[in-house]
């Protein structure tokens, strides 16, 4: 390998291959060693005899670099305080001897300050210790991402659920002022001297108000509001009211088309589960017919079993409705019609394979079940069947609903009825005192809650036949109101309006909820049924 000065020339070389070398005279004094020798072992100096400083492993052994350098053997030291274990080959060269020196792994390393500049780039404890301190640096790594991502979910669900309801609450006041144009605007319709074109202006004022509705709608349904809290939904009444925005999912390229024949049942549901259940659905269809298609939901009612239950007693047999999403795209050949459902499995090419399986949870998170029929280029129909709610099931009506063609709403007669109306919108409970009292009721209008609460407490206040209140108020909540009315006088109906229900609240079966905007011919058909009622 040469002479001791070529050593010398080459230190550079070999230090950076071999950190660990050490350069000896022939009376075996250190005159050279490598920068990590000297990081291990502070105690080192040129001119120390090397048997001062390393032993060899055979213990009974002299250090004979003659010996190791003329065999061609490799030679084991271990460190005097058995820090560190090196071995190498020994070269000579005009009376000077190298040790090209690797660490050598043993329970001392554990000990140790090793770091990866101690070796060698090729060595292959460098390697093992690479791969390790890779794999602890990725484990390390996925550890904080998973931290990261469990902090961003929850401070993205924290500023969702803080929009949410922010979005709630501007609904709200939005479908107030809604509420008030068309009130009032039904007002100037009543006027029988209104001029020809002053109703017809009315009349664009009132279109313009259910458009503003249906927008309303929307908003609060992509913000996931709820309009019923846990009252039971019209299902039917439902996909109507939201038909707009499921065709706005689908798209230009789609036709969808509506079938409702439910005959008025009613879902103790979740409106967003039956929203969210659909427009999966549609985007799944909208996705397999990228060059257009037809899209139609429907829904049937239908006495039967539940799927996968036995019943042996007919007479037990649930009542259930069936939605229905039928697309006329390739189908989905057998096999992939029996995985359809299943969590992650998707054909699509970034799918996510969740839609479908959401859809089926969330059937039978109802006491439901959902079904695929398809089979390749004949199209695909799901179908999700859900229970019929059994309980008392109060009536929802929206701003959207048409009074029912079979009420004498002309002849009503509402003598001798008192209400208590409580709003607090200033030219609401204007509008809505003057109807009814041109209808004949007995009003008493309070602004807030707290005035209700003090008339309601009067030793001498009337036995109010009907509160007509207002949910969501500056002052407090019309629910509570409701039931603090109730305890003082049990018969008495309820009627409850808004156009949001914060998700804390909830109303009594036998109460009945009226949406905002208000539609005055829908409120005199609800107080019609409600003083039917014995």
């Amino acid at each position: 390998m040469g002479d001791g000065f070529s050593f010398k020339l080459k230190w550079s070389v070999i230090t950076r291959f071999y950190p660990a070398s050490i350069i000896v005279d022939s009376e075996l004094n250190v005159a050279q060693f490598g920068p990590s020798i000297e990081r291990q072992l502070p105690e080192i100096r040129i001119g120390v005899n090397i048997s001062d400083v390393f032993v060899r492993e055979d213990a009974s052994a002299s250090i004979s670099l003659i010996d190791v350098a003329d065999s061609g053997t490799l030679i084991d030291l271990v460190s005097n305080n058995r820090s560190i274990r090196i071995r190498g080959p020994v070269a000579s060269g005009d009376g000077a001897y190298l040790i090209l020196g690797r660490y050598l792994p043993s329970p001392l390393m554990l000990g140790s300050d090793l770091k990866m500049s101690d070796f060698a780039p090729s060595d292959p404890i460098v390697q093992a210790m690479l791969m390790v301190g890779v794999q602890k640096a990725m484990l390390q790594e996925a550890e904080e991402a998973a931290r990261e991502l469990v902090r961003a979910r929850q401070k993205s669900a924290e500023i969702l659920q803080r929009f949410s309801r922010l979005a709630g609450f501007m609904a709200h006041d939005f479908n107030n002022l809604l509420s008030i144009i068309r009130l009032n605007t039904e007002r100037l319709l009543g006027d029988d001297n209104l001029s020809f074109r002053n109703k017809h202006l009315s009349m664009i004022i009132q279109e313009t108000t259910n458009r503003g509705s249906e927008i309303s709608r929307s908003l609060m349904t992509l913000s996931s509001q709820r309009y019923d809290s846990f009252l039971p939904l019209n299902i039917d009444e439902l996909i109507a009211d939201n038909a707009a925005f499921l065709r706005s999912v689908a798209g230009a390229r789609i036709a969808l088309t509506v079938s409702l024949n439910a005959r008025g049942a009613h879902l103790l549901t979740s409106r967003e589960g039956i929203l969210n259940s659909l427009v999966n659905l549609i985007i799944n269809a909208r996705d397999v017919m990228p060059d257009g298609g037809d899209v139609h939901i429907s829904t049937s009612r239908r006495n039967g079993v539940k799927p996968g239950d036995e019943i042996e007693d007919a007479q037990e047999c649930a009542d259930f409705v069936i939605l229905e999403v039928r697309d006329t795209g390739p189908g989905m050949p057998d096999d992939v019609a029996e995985r359809a459902f299943e969590p992650l499995f998707s054909t699509k090419k970034n799918g996510t394979g969740i839609g479908l399986a959401s859809v089926l949870d969330f059937a039978r998170e109802m006491g439901g079940d959902a079904k695929v029929n398809s089979h390749s280029s004949q199209g695909t129909c799901i179908a999700i069947q859900l229970p019929v709610h059994s309980l008392v099931e109060p009536q929802i009506y929206s701003n959207s609903a048409e009074p029912n063609p079979k009420a004498d709403l002309g002849a009503t007669d509402f003598e001798g009825r008192s209400v208590l109306i409580v709003e607090d919108e200033v030219y609401a409970l204007e509008a809505l005192t003057e109807m009814l009292e041109f209808w004949g009721l007995s009003v008493r209008a309070c602004g807030g809650v707290s005035e209700a609460r003090s008339v309601l407490e009067q030793p001498d206040r009337p036995n109010f036949d009907l509160l007509l209140s207002d949910i969501v108020m500056k002052d407090g909540s019309g629910i509570d109101l409701a039931e603090f009315s109730c305890v003082l006088i049990p018969e008495i109906r309820v009627i409850l309006m808004s156009g949001f229900i914060p998700a804390t609240e909830t109303m009594r079966p036998d109460w009945q909820f009226l949406r905002k905007p208000l539609n005055s011919l829908v409120l005199q058909e609800i107080l019609i049924a409600a003083f039917a009622k014995n």
